[in-house]
């Protein structure tokens, strides 16, 4: 978890100013997880690999 956690930076976009919702995109986009959420400002992400159903 912590290489996850020193790493989230390297997410270039940033659509979103939460921290927990940048570490949420930013671990499904690395371990190529579909994200299940119905905010639209998420799908700004797909972009950056996002995968994101809803």
């Amino acid at each position: 978890m912590w290489k996850m956690a020193s790493s989230y930076h390297n997410l270039k976009e940033n659509f979103r100013r939460d921290p927990f919702d940048r570490m949420l995109i930013w671990q499904c986009i690395s371990k190529k997880y579909t994200l299940i959420s119905k905010d639209a400002e998420m799908k700004k992400y797909k972009i950056a690999g996002l995968k994101i159903i809803w």
